[in-house]
């Protein structure tokens, strides 16, 4: 097997890893809380961090709530478009594997859509009495994953120049 075929492989184990601890993390959730209880999970100079049950018909934040449909394509074509990136494009492996881990939680809450109609989100921080928009697994992969590709590209460029 090729270098480039071996990194395929992590790539597509890393991401399958990630959709799965996302499903596995939702069924607990929607199994063991009631929808916008909270239950506190631990605190730390004033940070709390709660398992809160609720439903996003939204993107981030709610955003879009009111056009499901049409987000669901949106979403539908930008995951699409990220494999033929994937598939395509020439770049560093680890800017390879974060798109993975992009695409692992674009396809969580892809699912969610698919199945109930709506994003499954659990984790709930408080800062200070301040509530942090509740998000799930899926949420955290799409941000790391993006943040790596904004952290990789910007100093591969620096160093470049």
């Amino acid at each position: 097997m090729t270098k480039n075929g071996r990194h395929w492989v992590v790539d597509i184990s890393i991401a399958l890893a990630i959709f799965v601890a996302d499903r596995v993390v939702k069924y607990a959730a929607l199994w063991w809380l009631l929808p916008g209880v909270s239950l506190q999970v631990g605190s730390f100079l004033g940070i709390d961090l709660l398992w809160t049950l609720t439903y996003n018909q939204g993107a981030a934040w709610g955003l879009c709530g009111g056009t499901p449909m049409a987000l669901l394509i949106f979403r539908l074509f930008f995951v699409a478009s990220l494999i033929v990136i994937y598939l395509k494009a020439q770049m560093a492996p680890l800017v390879r594997t974060a798109l993975a881990v992009i695409l692992a939680g674009a396809c969580g809450n892809i699912f969610d859509t698919f199945i109930w109609g709506h994003v499954v989100d659990m984790i709930h921080f408080q800062f200070w009495g301040w509530n942090y928009p509740v998000f799930n697994v899926a949420d955290i992969a799409i941000c790391l994953g993006s943040g790596a590709i904004f952290f990789l590209t910007f100093f591969s460029k620096r160093e470049q120049s």
